[in-house]
């Protein structure tokens, strides 16, 4: 049995389970019955998604860059997460994705973004309170974490644009960030 589709000269590797689907080495998702290529749609935490419809006519949200993994390598471990070689997480090429283990993903990606240094090397950040409005200076990642009870990470994520938001836990507030010289 022929285990992919040829569409404008691309082949689509037909996926393990979802067989109505296949996904191409440009990282583009295919429903084979519609012959409509698409990437995904972006998420909030910078990854694309997508969805896929099930054998009982249920969608199914998957994260697009597993989804093109899956139709080139089959699926993957319940212990293994797929990392982006490159940091980017919108870019699915299969040549940019490998499968690792979850503490080596969370190593490559702080390290990637210097987060072990935050106390060494201090970044200067502006917390912007999303109630009042109300913005206010910190010399170093480490100083928001301590007065407003937020991982400097976090911050740190959100300053790169990667997440929107995060919560004080201490005083329940939300807070956008953004680094300043």
């Amino acid at each position: 049995m022929q285990n992919f589709v040829l569409e404008n000269g691309k082949k689509f590797f037909i996926h393990p389970v979802y067989k109505k689907y296949a996904a191409n080495e440009d990282g583009e998702i295919m429903n084979i019955r519609l012959r409509k290529a698409r990437k995904g749609n972006l998420i909030n935490n910078g990854y694309l998604k997508c969805g896929i419809t099930t054998g009982e006519n249920k969608i199914k949200s998957y994260l697009s860059h597993r989804f093109v993994f899956e139709c080139f390598y089959g699926l993957i471990e319940k212990n293994k997460q797929i990392n982006h070689i490159n940091s980017i997480r919108t870019d699915n090429r299969i040549k940019n994705l490998e499968v690792v283990t979850a503490s080596e993903n969370i190593k490559k990606s702080a390290k990637n973004r210097n987060f072990g240094s935050y106390r060494k090397n201090p970044k200067k950040v502006t917390a912007i309170n999303l109630v009042t409005k109300k913005e206010t200076n910190f010399k170093s990642l480490y100083s928001v974490g301590k007065m407003l009870g937020i991982n400097p990470a976090q911050v740190s994520m959100i300053c790169l644009g990667i997440y929107k938001t995060a919560t004080s836990k201490i005083n329940g507030q939300k807070y956008y960030f953004r680094y300043f010289d």
